[in-house]
């Protein structure tokens, strides 16, 4: 693999693995405090158990990605575009409601596009792909 690829998948897992951390970890931490409440939410329950989940996938995914396994690549894919999503409708929301964007709220779109970013260059899909890159 060129360095280039090389560069792009290090940073890559860089932002992966801060992301799954910080999602297992508030998503685990939320479902205690929750479990330990009054409060009977099963909506808000199931949403931060899926999204804990999705946190573990991408950890996983980080793991796995130097192993050139397509379809890590994939589900990282799916699984920053569903960060970016549910982010942007925070953001969203929080704007229709007269409130200013929280960090909380920007954070996974910075680090879902510096995921995403290297992983649909080029180079890295074909490196994916099992291509070699071909000079210019």
């Amino acid at each position: 693999m060129s360095a280039q690829p090389r560069k792009a998948l290090r940073s890559a897992r860089i932002g992966m693995f801060v992301q799954s951390g910080l999602g297992i970890v508030t998503g685990v931490a939320l479902l205690v405090l929750l479990g330990t409440s009054d409060v009977d939410d099963g909506e808000l329950v199931a949403l931060l158990a899926v999204s804990t989940v999705l946190a573990l996938a991408l950890f996983l995914c980080a793991l796995l990605l130097p192993r050139r396994l397509a379809w890590v690549r994939i589900a990282t894919i799916a699984i920053e575009s569903v960060n970016v999503l549910a982010a942007l409708w925070g953001l969203f929301a929080s704007l229709v409601t007269g409130g200013a964007p929280s960090p909380a709220v920007v954070l996974p779109i910075v680090l879902s596009m510096l995921v995403l970013r290297p992983l649909l260059q080029p180079e890295v899909r074909d490196w994916f792909a099992g291509h070699r890159a071909t000079a210019p």
